[in-house]
């Protein structure tokens, strides 16, 4: 009977391995159908995907692979970062889509996991490339321990953008092309006084962004990913903190506020607002982290806007924050088509097609020269990608007027943006001091850094 029962054993399992081969038999054969050498690139939805079609070619007989997610964000952060985490994953990584939002939850994270390859040695054996052709500074942002992880294709300088009307009813008035951080104070505490309704605010913060902008923006740099170095348990960052919660978060109104309050339409919502589109410059002054051209609305009068670089704790220079940064995953198999691909993104033209906005200022300085002559009217919009019927508005005119040569550069990494953001929420509703909140973010950062 054991031996009956040993047979039959045996039996069953030869037929499971014959199971096996012939199912890994047909995925060889359905693989060999459709194999065909391609790299591999998330994107969040087709809207964004415009952006990126002209590149979605062959680069030596290697096709590009777009995955796209549906504009499903959390979907595509999740798949994206488990998959790193675990080396798989598409063979170019993003790191932001085509505005604001941040893909990849630890750019630091991400450069000190050997997950991405050196980018050097393809700069290197690059003929056409030239370094002058880059804003050197901003491209620093790609280099950890040495080594360049990513390839940067736009930055961004926060401003502020309005009208002279909207100063004028509001009785506030800048110097130059910037606040200081002391008139800053000073019109948001005159605000407070003199607003008619305690539910108007002088700053729509739509994306909840205001307080890490100003953290990036100050002169002080509070952490330095490269050296391991944070500064957040200063007096510096605790002043920051205490100004913010006592004249600044005061006047300030979140979306999900603005909805509860239905002042959406009204025309004393707000001076500033924080969001890609500006709306109209006569209800609204923004406060927009994204400096570079902005699509506006056809039907609204923007040629009044003004701009205004934002206002820096302790009135530092003027801080670029790299935006949609471009890396190659070592898994990928052809690494020199991906990039091929990349190098074609941050130089090609066509960084607005149609109507959809340009999310910064480019890194790759001929085209950059190129936008200002477009705004200028120099050359047609359509050598930089634009709809031949779309005009520029007042917005894109005077980005481009104002924006000047960045000193540094400032990276936000999503995750400490997140113990920032805990931690103060603590402080504005009273249940810690500043100090302490200080104190739990410089404990949690080191953490952080040194894990």
């Amino acid at each position: 009977m054991k031996y009956k029962y040993k047979s039959l054993f045996i039996f069953l399992l030869l037929i499971s391995l014959i199971s096996i081969s012939s199912c890994n038999a047909n995925k060889k054969v359905e693989k060999s159908e459709t194999n065909r050498k391609e790299i591999t690139i998330y994107i969040l939805c087709s809207k964004v995907a415009s952006r990126y079609s002209f590149a979605l070619g062959s680069y030596d007989g290697v096709q590009v692979n777009p995955v796209y997610f549906d504009d499903n964000l959390e979907k595509l952060q999740n798949r994206l970062n488990l998959e790193l985490m675990v080396g798989e994953g598409p063979d170019v990584v993003c790191t932001t889509d085509d505005r604001t939002t941040d893909i990849v939850k630890s750019v630091y994270k991400l450069a000190s996991s050997n997950t991405l390859i050196d980018l050097n040695p393809f700069m290197n054996a690059d003929k056409k490339y030239k370094e002058a052709d880059y804003n050197k500074i901003i491209m620093n942002s790609g280099i950890y321990n040495a080594k360049r992880f990513f390839i940067p294709r736009l930055y961004a300088v926060p401003a502020l953008i309005t009208t002279k009307e909207k100063l004028d009813v509001n009785d506030i008035n800048i110097s130059g092309n910037r606040w200081s951080w002391e008139d800053f104070l000073n019109t948001c505490k005159n605000f407070m006084i003199t607003r008619k309704d305690k539910r108007q605010a002088l700053i729509f913060d739509y994306e909840g962004k205001l307080l890490i902008d100003l953290i990036a923006n100050s002169k002080t740099q509070f952490i330095d990913y490269s050296s391991k170095v944070t500064k957040f348990n200063t007096r510096d960052f605790i002043s920051l903190l205490k100004d913010y919660k006592d004249y600044i978060y005061p006047v300030t109104m979140t979306d999900t506020e603005s909805n509860e309050n239905a002042l959406l339409a009204d025309d004393n919502l707000a001076v500033m607002r924080n969001i890609q589109e500006t709306g109209d410059p006569l209800t609204y002054m923004a406060l927009d982290g994204y400096l570079g051209m902005m699509d506006g609305n056809a039907n609204q009068d923007q040629k009044n806007s003004e701009a205004y670089i934002l206002p820096s704790y302790g009135n530092g220079d003027i801080y670029g924050l790299p935006r949609e940064m471009f890396g190659i995953t070592s898994r990928c198999k052809y690494k020199q088509a991906a990039y091929d691909f990349i190098q074609n993104l941050v130089k090609s033209t066509n960084i607005n097609i149609g109507h959809s906005p340009i999310a910064g200022v480019a890194v790759y300085k001929p085209l950059f020269n190129l936008s200002l002559e477009a705004a200028a009217g120099k050359v047609p919009l359509t050598d930089i990608g634009m709809h031949p019927n779309r005009a520029l508005n007042g917005n894109e005119k005077i980005f481009f007027g104002i924006v000047p040569e960045v000193s540094d550069f400032r990276m936000n990494d999503e995750t400490v943006n997140e113990m920032i953001t805990s931690s103060v929420d603590k402080y504005i509703k009273g249940s810690i001091t500043a100090e302490q909140a200080a104190n739990e973010i410089d404990r949690k950062a080191k953490l952080f850094l040194n894990e």
